[in-house]
């Protein structure tokens, strides 16, 4: 049987938590960059589309 004065569990030290926070938000930066891009790129592409459908509206407006 332990007699033993009873210590505190140890607090992480800040140095040590902010490390593992910088893992923590490289991860999560991982995760959410691709999903993040593909949603930029997608808005970029569908401006294109509209803009060129646009055109093609008015030049067959135009036309007729």
């Amino acid at each position: 049987m332990h007699t033993g004065p009873r210590t505190r569990p140890r607090m992480a030290s800040p140095r040590r938590l902010w490390r593992c926070m910088r893992g923590a938000n490289a991860v999560e930066f991982a995760l959410i960059a691709p999903v993040m891009l593909l949603l930029g790129m997608g808005t970029i592409e569908l401006s294109a589309y509209l803009r060129a459908a646009r055109a093609v509206a008015d030049l067959t407006g135009s036309v007729a």
